[in-house]
Order: C-alpha cells, then structure tokens, then sequence
C-alpha cells in the first residue's frame, strides 16, 4: 500500500487495499496480469559447430570387381540428386552373370517349359536365377531387360547415386581397379545437420534431451534457427570440463555449412511454479507484496515469497 500512496484521489481502507476508478487506472497507466503456474527455465548459452547429421551420410559401393572406366562426378562438394549416373565400370564378373542370362533364355526359348526327366530345374528357374543374381549384383533392372532384348551383354555398369546431397568424399579414380565393397563416394544430405554445443560441467544437470536451442551465426547475424536437443554424450572432455550436446536443425536453405560455428541458447526447463509478471511485485523493505484485483477498481494486497 505504501508504494501506491504518491496516487492522489485514490481511497485506501484500513487493511490496505485501494480503489481506483477506470479513469484513475489510466491516469496512472495500471496493468494487470494474470497468476499462473507456468514451467520456468533457465537459459544456457555457449558455442557450437555445425556438423554433418551422421545419419544422412551415403556410401556408394560396388558389388563387384572392375575397372573404372569413366568418372561422371569428379569434384568434392559437387550437388547430385538420387538416381544420377557416378562413374561407370567395366566388370568382367557382371559381364559373365549377362552371359549366363542369355544362355538361359536361349534355353527357355529351345526347351520351352517342357522338363526333362531327372533335371531338377527347369529353363525357366534359370532365367529367374541368373536375373537374381545380377540384381544382387546391383545391376538395375533397365540394364538387365536391356541386355534381354538386344541379346547382347553389357560389360559396363553405371554407378548411380543412392541419395541426394553432396559429393564430401571421393576415392575413385579412372582406370583404377576396384574390389566388391570399395568406398568410391560418399554423398552427404545436408537438408538437417547438427550442432555439437559444447555445455559446461556445471550446468550439465539443467540440459536435457528435448531441450529447445536457438542458434545464430556470425555469417547471418538477422536470422535464427531453431533447434532441438536429441542426444547428450556420456563423456566429460577432461582438458575443458565439457560434455557435449547434439542439437538437430533443419537446414533446407543450405545456409549451415558443416564447420561454422554457432552461439547456441538452450531453454532448460526446471521446475513449475506459481508466477506473476516480476513488475507486479513491490518490495517493501522486508516484504513482497502483489496487489490483487477483486472486481470493482477494488486492489486487495497480497504478501507473497518470491524466489
């Protein structure tokens, strides 16, 4: 009541509550807020690096032995859309699966689906045998009807990327010789990347998983990303007291290049509490006191304990 004293016209009675006429209100530039339980948090803010998302990364690797023949993508960082021809590779183990095809069709086509007493197998069951075994293989099936309707097999195979993204690594080579399971390429989607935030040991209890994290970076001072927590590593870095926390963020414009570094606020929530807006609060001395509005321009205080 103290606080409102300086308000002339206002009546005051004598267990401290106030009334105010609307004009009065006002004249003084009186707001209300609303009492209610909300989830308070603290924010958390430190650096991080932008990153690759691991979960995105592609590996193109053959399934056979050959020879690179010619290179269709050749530079790092280089875009490539899911389908596009890489490389193409002359392979005689593909090349001698075509020959069987074709002899097994030629079969088909001499024996019909007749079979032939003690043969366990039918013309028939071979096609689908060597058709299958070219696919396993990872040869597509427009090469192998290819192959099927000139009647002539193709000793080459064109490599096609199995994702979009980008070219991050490349260790094919033309001319070079290559063994099933070579990594030839390696194609990064960076429509979501993460950010490794660095958080100290002493605020490591207030960060969880599902935590909200803004992020903004020296290269587009203006504008905000927004994340979220999805993993917190298990290990403390000894030298600088840090764990570290994986935030995901959506990256369509390609505007987060793996490597920047980012100023990251985590909202950690901590507990609920009863909360009122902090100017609604007056300290007296010894006391806090928020003023209760009872209808009427009627402001009835109230002692409360903050904090």
């Amino acid at each position: 009541a103290s606080a409102m004293q300086g308000m002339a016209g206002m009546q005051t009675s004598s267990d401290g509550s106030v009334a105010l006429t609307p004009d009065q209100i006002r004249q003084f530039g009186i707001t209300f807020g609303t009492a209610e339980q909300r989830t308070l948090t603290n924010d958390v803010r430190t650096a991080g690096i932008v990153t690759a998302d691991e979960t995105r990364l592609t590996s193109v690797t053959p399934r056979f032995s050959g020879y690179i023949e010619r290179l269709h993508v050749n530079s790092l960082g280089q875009p490539v859309h899911k389908g596009q021809p890489l490389a193409a590779v002359y392979s005689p183990d593909v090349l001698a699966a075509e020959q069987e095809l074709l002899l097994a069709r030629g079969l088909e086509q001499t024996m019909g689906t007749s079979s032939v007493p003690g043969v366990a197998i039918s013309p028939t069951d071979l096609v689908s045998v060597a058709r299958r075994r070219l696919q396993l293989l990872d040869v597509s099936n427009a090469q192998i009807e290819t192959v099927l309707r000139t009647g002539k097999p193709s000793p080459t195979v064109t490599l096609y990327s199995p994702a979009s993204g980008f070219v991050t690594e490349i260790k094919a080579i033309q001319g070079q010789a290559i063994q099933p399971g070579a990594d030839l390429y390696t194609i990064t989607d960076l429509s979501q990347v993460w950010v490794d935030a660095e958080i100290l040991e002493a605020d490591a209890a207030l960060v969880r998983i599902g935590a909200s994290a803004t992020l903004t970076l020296a290269a587009y001072p203006n504008k905000q990303y927004v994340g979220r927590v999805s993993y917190i590593y298990p290990t403390v870095t000894a030298q600088s007291r840090t764990l570290k926390a994986r935030i995901v963020v959506g990256n369509r414009d390609g505007m987060l290049k793996p490597g920047m570094y980012a100023t990251v606020n985590l909202a950690a929530p901590t507990r609920s509490a009863l909360t009122v807006p902090s100017t609604a609060v007056v300290q007296t001395g010894d006391r806090s006191v928020v003023f209760f509005d009872v209808g009427g321009g009627k402001l009835v205080p109230h002692e409360v304990s903050v904090g």
